[in-house]
This record gives structure tokens, sequence and C-alpha cells, in this order.
């Protein structure tokens, strides 16, 4: 034992040394007390221990005095907080989303330890998370343990990690390095003095220049994980508003509140810094007469201010992201650049690109690469982001190589095998599509047993489409039961939400289905109709295997399109707007029977007589383009007719002739707004789009004369109206 703690000395002293953490991993360890004692009483000071486990040893309590305690689900409850020692028990029960959280939250020179029975065993038991991802008819057996082997073997491949084994080690990794530079701030009054690094200062000061700024500009952060952004632009704003260079509110945006929160924390230490007084409600603050607030993204556009911050960028939607410089002089876009908030890649070649195309919009860049709660280059953070694939990137192709593409089913055991490069392939694909990707889709990739996958690649196997696929339906009549009473079973997100909004259609839960989870293509090659290849050619595997594909997605104008143009027709749009994203989730399903297609046909009448009636109340937020497109599905060639009383049809033809005003004939024009919906596309009468757009907006949503001049581009749009009125009337009334 003499030896195995004089390792553990040393691993001890590097970390301290250059300002790195080390992971020690204690394996049906005897001498356990003496291990952990020593370890604590080197490095514990002023941020203390943490200890992860179902249920505390009185042994390991014993040694670390005071301590918090969390559950491995738990995790949630330490975010932003550091410690000196972490130990946790049986780390393979820590799901990828848990085990991330835990590593972050140790401060360079601080030490984890890893406590376990054996791990020779990992990978044998079932893990408590493992309980959340099957779906019936699957059960605990058939669940794989994909990701618990991969963390097994990462765990030998990787520098700062000690192994101990039955009282030997057996792996020892540890590197003594040059001592890297510390930041030292230059001064320690005001705001700079509360800065952690250079980076952080670069984003002070750029914040700083865009507010003296007299024209149009925007100003782009990236940053990997833990470099310490939120706190640059929470103190940015306090300089911003305590030096008088903003002058209206700021306005702040992300695709989840979960990290505004930091923000807020250092506008405040950044203001009190510079002996600002403010008042702070919430997501909201005042201070020298600007106004701080947090919104939606998709309510930023919608609202006026003097800067918009757009935090977490490359996890909001291309399209939302763009609209911002149309209504904002000055704008900050702020994204991490690996890790599952979104894609560095993604992000870069699709946004910047587009930014750029702005006249007259001065861009400025910096990116944050130095690390805040540790030194540069510490070994653990490249464990990390090699074990839950942070810093994935989808394989670089040039749009000349693609000539010809292979449809491929993915073997996961070989991805998350000897085919790792495959894997982060995949995983840095669709990370680029703007998913709300989490580490746990590891688990869901890996080891559920109703999940699979499948690929477009080209010959040499480099990925230029990824589609992650789950299988749903196929339940039987007690299962079906149970979900109408409200119990829903893990998986089978299609046939549950059906279930709960369309109960009348019950069968269709029986049938059988595959959700495309995820399907992203190659950033470089968008456009040129992969996407829609791969779609095809999953229809054709499973054509004779399975009753219908789906998918549920947050609804844009774009990816409704995409879905339309592939045969997919839509049956439900929730009727809660998702909160930071200010998207409707929506469900498309494409019948391969002729069984699915009469429910699907069904319910996508359901679905439009729903919509219609609800655009000017729940769907009021709903944007106009993307609900016409909404009311598109099935084809028909009949010709829906309006149903009109002769009263009815009377006042039309006053309304025409110019005798009645649209407010005298709302009710009557609505009716004729319908049938034009509810006829198959190819057999409407022809109305512009922007017509269009026009009337479902007044006589659907019931937006202001203002709103409708906007979209018609006139200042009297009554002419107009009236003009297609006329013609409606003639088409549908006949």
């Amino acid at each position: 034992m003499g030896y195995v703690l004089e390792v553990v000395k040393k691993a001890v002293a590097e970390a301290e040394k250059v300002r790195h953490r080390r992971i020690i991993v204690l394996s049906n360890v005897k001498n356990l007390a003496d291990v952990l004692d020593l370890v604590k009483s080197s490095v514990v000071g002023k941020f203390g221990s943490l200890y992860v486990t179902w249920e505390p040893d009185p042994k390991i309590e014993k040694i670390l005095g005071e301590f918090e305690w969390i559950k491995p689900n738990e995790t949630d409850r330490i975010l932003g907080t550091t410690w000196d020692l972490l130990v946790a028990e049986e780390p393979q029960d820590l799901s990828p989303n848990a085990l991330g959280r835990v590593v972050e939250t140790v401060r360079g020179g601080g030490i984890l330890f890893f406590i376990t029975k054996s791990i020779e065993d990992w990978g044998k038991r079932v893990a408590d998370y493992h309980k959340r991802i099957v779906s019936p008819p699957y059960t605990l057996d058939d669940v794989k343990r994909r990701f618990t082997f991969r963390l097994k073997r990462k765990m030998f491949e990787h520098k700062g990690i000690v192994i101990i084994h039955n009282d030997r080690v057996i792996y020892e990794a540890l590197e003594d390095r040059k001592v890297s530079d510390e930041f030292r701030p230059s001064t320690t009054n005001g705001v700079e003095g509360l800065v952690k690094s250079r980076d952080q200062l670069r984003v002070l000061r750029a914040m700083r220049s865009l507010g003296e700024e007299r024209g149009r500009a925007a100003l782009v952060i990236r940053a990997d994980r833990g470099r310490g952004k939120s706190v640059a632009l929470g103190l940015g704003m306090a300089t911003l508003i305590s030096e008088g260079l903003v002058k209206g509110d700021l306005l702040l945006t992300a695709p989840s509140p979960l990290g505004i929160s930091q923000i807020f924390e250092f506008l405040e230490r950044g203001l009190k810094a510079k002996e600002v007084k403010y008042e702070r409600e919430g997501f909201e603050l005042r201070a020298n007469k600007v106004r701080v607030k947090f919104v939606s993204p998709y309510v930023l556009s919608h609202k006026k201010g003097a800067i918009a911050i757009i935090d977490e960028a490359a996890g909001i939607p291309l399209p939302l992201l763009l609209r911002y410089p149309y209504f904002f002089d000055k704008l900050i876009y702020s994204s991490t650049v690996h890790g599952y908030e979104g894609s560095g890649r993604g992000f870069g070649l699709r946004f910047r690109k587009r930014l750029r195309e702005f006249e007259k919009l001065k861009i400025m860049e910096i990116e944050m690469t130095e690390p805040i709660r540790y030194a540069k280059d510490d070994p653990i953070e490249k464990w990390l982001y090699d074990v839950l694939l942070l810093d994935s990137e989808p394989d670089e192709i040039r749009p000349e190589e693609v000539k010809v593409v292979d449809y491929q089913k993915v073997d996961r055991d070989y991805y998350f095998g000897r085919g790792e490069s495959r894997l982060r392939a995949f995983i840095g694909t669709y990370v680029t599509a703007h998913y709300r990707n989490r580490p746990d889709d590891l688990v869901l990739l890996g080891d559920a047993p109703h999940h699979f996958a499948r690929t477009l690649t080209l010959p040499d196997g480099r990925i230029v489409v990824a589609m992650h696929l789950a299988r749903e339906g196929s339940l039987t009549r007690e299962e079906v039961e149970k979900i109408s009473e409200g119990e829903q079973p893990p998986g089978h997100l299609i046939p549950g939400v059906l279930l709960k909004h369309h109960p009348v259609y019950k069968n269709f839960a029986m049938l059988k289905g595959v959700r495309i989870v995820r399907i992203a293509t190659n950033p470089s090659l968008f456009n040129r109709g992969l996407g829609s290849l791969a779609l095809k050619c999953l229809e054709e595997e499973m054509n004779g295997k399975v009753d219908w594909l789906g998918a549920s997605f947050g609804a844009s104008k774009e990816l409704v399109n995409f879905w339309l143009k592939n045969g997919y027709v839509p049956v439900h749009i929730s009727p809660m707007r998702n909160a930071a994203s200010g998207e409707y989730s929506v469900i498309f399903v494409k019948p391969l029977t002729g069984k699915a297609k009469s429910y699907i046909e069904s319910m996508n009448m359901d679905f439009r007589n729903r919509l219609f009636n609800s655009l000017h109340d729940t769907y009021y937020g709903l944007l106009i383009d993307t609900a016409l497109m909404l009311f598109k599905g099935f084809e028909t060639r009949r010709i829906e007719r309006a149903k009109l009383t002769e009263s009815q049809k009377a006042r039309l033809k006053g309304y025409v002739r110019g005798d009645l005003s649209y407010e005298s004939v709302s009710d009557v024009i609505k009716e004729l707004v319908r049938a034009h919906l509810f006829t198959g596309v190819n057999k409407r009468v022809g109305i512009p789009e922007k017509v269009e757009k026009a009337l479902c907006a007044k006589c659907l949503q019931g937006r202001s004369w203002e709103k409708v001049r906007e979209i018609l581009g006139t200042r009297d749009p009554h002419p107009t109206f009236r003009r297609f009125v006329e013609k409606m009337r003639e088409y549908y009334i006949g």
C-alpha cells in the first residue's frame, strides 16, 4: 500500500502545482480510509467536499467531516457550484448529463475520487438512468451498456488519471508540466477588477467598443465550456450601463433561461463595483434609466431596444438569428463552440457567413479559449470532452466530392467500440442541426433497445446525412388503455401524444411506426436534397415492415416545408409555445399502409379544423406563413365549397360592390378562407402568397389593419381584399 499512497501523493501535488484536476479510481481498495484521509487533508479548503452516492457510507462520512451529499439523479442542484474534492460512488450510475455536471464543478487543483466495488464489473449492472429508457415491449434485459463500456475504456486512455484495483496501481498517467501563467487583473477596482482571464477582459472592452460605435454593429463571441462567457456578458452589460453607453433597453435572450441567472448575478456585481444603484425583480433589472430584460428568442424580434444580446446563439434556429439585425442596430451574439448547447462548425459555417451579408453592419469577433475554474490544458477536461463527445465535429466534405452515396445501417457496437471516429462524425453532424442536444442522447443512441441509426455516406465512409431513429407504436390494448388513462410509458412519443389529443383513434397506437428523432446533413452540403434522399431510403427500407414514419419538431417555416415536401402530414400542434424558443411543437406522420393512411387522413382533418378555429386564440402567436403551410396535407382533387346562407351571400355581394365594409362581412370572408384552405393545394383558386397571408392574418388571427398593410406593402388594402374576395366568391360558391 506504500507505493499506492506515494502515487496518490504525487497526483495531489501535481494537481495543486499546475492548477489542474486529477481523477483517482479506487476499485475494491481495502485501505480506503487512508487514501481518502490523505487527500482530504491536502486539498480541501474553502470550497469543501461533494459526495455523490445513493446512500452515504458512514466510514466515508466520518473521513469527509462536513460535506454536501447529493444522489446521482440530483446533480442539477449543484449547477454553478465549486468544490475542492469530489467523491462519487459507482460512477457508472451517473448518466452522461450528471457526469458532466459533477466533473465540471471541481476546481483546478482539486481531486475527483471514483469509488467502485470493482471496475472489472462495469457494464454488468443496470444503472438508474437505464430504467428511464426502457420502452415496451422491451425490458431491462434488452438494454445495452455501450456507454458504460466506453466510459471504462476512456479511463485507461487519458492523462491525469490513476486507477487502483485490489490495492495495486493498474494505471497511472500523471504528468508534471510547467506551470502556466496565471492571469492577474491589472486593477482591483471597478468592473475590470472582477475579470478572471484575459479573454474576459477582451470581451468587456469589445462590448464597450460596441456601445461607443455610432453605426450598426454586431459582436460575435465564441467560447468552449467553462470559459466564463456568462460572467463576461454580465460584467460587460454592467460596463455599458455604468459608463452611459446604452440609451434604451438591453434585451437578453437564450434558448433556455437556465444560464441567465449567472449573467444577472455578474451584472449585479459589476454595478455594485461601480456603485450604481439598481432594482431587480426576477430576470428584469433597472439601473441608470436602463432596463435589462430577458425575453424568449421568438419574442425578441417583436421588441424594441438599444442592444440585443443573444446567448447560446447556436441553440437558436438560424432564421430567428438572422431576423434580429432587421430590428436592432447593435447586437451581441454569444455561443458555446463545443458542447451540447450547439456546434462551433455549424454556427460558424452558416450563421457567421450569413451575418456578413448584411450591409453596413460592422462585425467584431472574439474567441474565448482560457478556462476559468482550472488552468489551460487540464487533462480531465480533455477526458470529459472525449467521454461525452463534446468536441465532435462532422466530417470534412467538399460539395464536389459527393457523386455517389450509400445508405448504411449503423452498427452501434462498432460505433461505440473500434469505430469511434464514425461515432464522432455522426454526433458532430446532428449537433450542427440546432437540435436541443444533451449528453444523455448518447445513452439513447447507444443503449436504448428501441433506438437505432442510419446514414448516407460517401464510399470512403464519411457521413453525409445522419439519422437517429426510434421504433414506436405496436402497443397492446392494455398499454393503450393505460395511456388513455394518463400513464405515459417511456418512448412512444408520437402514439402517446396522438392518443391524448385524438382519443377516438386508439387503434393507431397499435400500428408499428418509426420516429425520426434526429436527421441532419453535413453543414457543407445543405440544399442539395440529401436529407430528402435519406428519408426516401428509410421509407424503402421500412416499406412492408412498419405502418408509418413520423417526426416531432419545433414548427418553423423551413422545417415544415421540408417535411411537407417529403410527403409527411401534420396531425398535431402543441397548445403551448416553448417558453424559451417560442416555437410550437408539431408532429408530422407519413403513412406506409392503407390502414395508417385512413387514420392519418382523419387526424389531419381534425388538426386543420382545430388550427383554423384556434388561430385567433391559442395559436395567435404562430407566424402566419408557418400557419398557412400547416394547412397543407394530403393532396386531394376536391374543391371545398363555402357554406353560406342566402343572407350571407347577399352581404358578400354588397361588400364586393363597395357598399359594405370588411367589418360587416368578416364572418362571410372567414368562411371563404376556410373553403380555400381546406381545398387541395393544386385545386385552389390562384391567390398571391402575400394576399393569402394578409387574409389569414386579418380573418383568422384578428391582426390589425396596420399589420395587413405591412404584409401587402400598400397604404390601402381594401381594394386588394375586395378583388380577391370576389375571386374566391366565384370559385368556392359557384
